[in-house]
């Protein structure tokens, strides 16, 4: 075998101190943990630049429905411009009570795009497109972002929110995802994106409903739109009944007067003489048709009209021209037709032909 003749010697520099000492070298376990805190810091330092990068149009926009997720709408209102005077903070639903329901809250946000605009006053603005999702329905709105006054690099967003309407209250107090909403017809509330349910309370006439909004993503005016529409009014339970008692305590009232044309009465006779007394009695009472009444903004209110005619009978005493008493009797067949209107305490009819 060939014999293997030993090759030159490997040197390793020696590290000099400031005191001439050798210092070891660095051992490769060592050069790893120093390679390893060297991508931690770098790392950290990008980690840095991102957390403290400047905010965009977009990144408010994203951020406003990232705090609407969370149900921390004091946080999301705080990225929205309002103008003094300007009544949003009074509006009944934007208030955390409206999405404290998890479900009831935007998901899956998604910019879509963004737009750079020049306004007609001059002024820079920007149009974000963002997607997100309510319940399993996906809306698309494009939200308009300026400048917070003043300048610098904060963004404020223009009208971030849903507008709901309301159709065919009838008067009815509506709840909206459980916010007293008021009791008329409407098409100027604002609500954070969000899912909404509406409830037109019922009573003793008029029936109660309950909507879910039907949503429009707002091409036109970029706000989407939700419309609770409520339909005709139908009648609750047992107002048919109600409403027949009530026509008949009020002809048993007309029937308690002495006079041959009660006010406000259905029945009368006419009679030509002096010291003219009436007794009223009734013979048939008539029955009534009961239907919502055409007026959406009368609350519990019903019209009233005859099914069948009532008949009243009379026993008038009079003195005749010559003055002598006379009597005189007889029946008169006479019809209803009014309205009614309840409260939280009782039902009232008004008689009118």
């Amino acid at each position: 075998m060939p014999t293997l003749m030993p090759g030159p010697e490997l040197t390793v520099p020696t590290l000099q101190g400031k005191d001439g000492m050798a210092l070891r070298r660095p051992s490769r376990r060592m050069l790893a943990i120093i390679g390893i805190v060297l991508v931690a810091v770098v790392g950290g330092a990008i980690g840095v630049s991102v957390v403290f990068a400047p905010p965009t149009p977009a990144s408010t926009v994203q951020a406003y429905f990232h705090h609407l997720a969370e149900g921390d709408t004091a946080a999301a209102f705080k990225l929205v411009a309002h103008d003094a005077g300007d009544d949003l903070t009074g509006s009944p639903l934007l208030v955390p009570k409206a999405v404290a329901d998890a479900r009831t809250r935007p998901s899956h946000a998604r910019i879509l795009r963004t737009e750079s605009r020049t306004a007609s006053t001059g002024q820079e603005i920007d149009v974000v497109q963002v997607s997100y999702k309510l319940g399993h329905e996906t809306v698309t709105q494009s939200i308009m972002v300026t400048r917070a006054s003043g300048g610098g690099s904060t963004y404020l967003l223009q009208s971030p929110f849903l507008v709901i309407g309301l159709q065919s209250v009838a008067g009815r107090p509506v709840t909206i995802n459980g916010i007293d909403v008021g009791s008329d017809d409407s098409d100027e509330l604002y609500a954070f994106p969000g899912v909404y349910t509406a409830t037109a309370r019922g009573g003793a006439l008029i029936d109660g409903s309950t909507r879910s909004g039907v949503i429009d993503s707002g091409e036109v005016t970029g706000q989407p739109i939700i419309t609770f529409d409520f339909a005709a009014p139908t009648l609750a339970p047992g107002a048919d009944a109600a409403v027949q008692t009530k026509v008949k305590e009020h002809i048993d009232v007309c029937a308690r007067s002495t006079e041959d044309s009660p006010d406000n009465c259905p029945f009368s006779v006419y009679i030509f003489g002096s010291e003219l007394s009436v007794k009223w009695s009734i013979t048939t009472y008539p029955t009534v048709a009961v239907t919502p009444g055409y007026d959406p903004s009368s609350g519990q209110h019903v019209d009233f009209s005859s099914q069948t005619d009532g008949v009243a009978h009379y026993v008038a005493t009079y003195s005749d021209y010559d003055g002598k008493k006379q009597t005189e009797t007889g029946d008169r067949s006479f019809s209803v037709q009014g309205s009614a209107a309840a409260s939280s305490n009782d039902i009232t009819v008004n008689f009118g032909w």
